[in-house]
């Protein structure tokens, strides 16, 4: 009976692990999702945007968009 136990504890504790390493990611988008919208959008407001707000906007998209897929999959498997 205590080896059952034992690795129900241990699953839990993976299924844990997972959710807190996901939640990280899915915060981390959040986060450079925001910082390089601000960033990025700001200078086409003023008028004063440059080939280099472009890029920001580009790599916040990429790095949003590839920090979600990987919490998702963290989740998922």
């Amino acid at each position: 009976m205590r080896l059952f136990m034992g690795s129900r504890d241990e699953k839990d504790k993976t299924k844990v692990r997972k959710e807190k390493l996901a939640g990280y990611f899915y915060n981390l988008s959040q986060l450079i999702f925001t910082g390089t919208g601000v960033g990025g959008v700001l200078p086409f407001l003023h008028g004063t945007a440059s080939s280099g707000d472009i890029s920001v906007l580009v790599f916040g998209a990429v790095a949003t968009a590839g920090s979600a897929y990987f919490a998702n999959r963290i989740l998922k498997y």
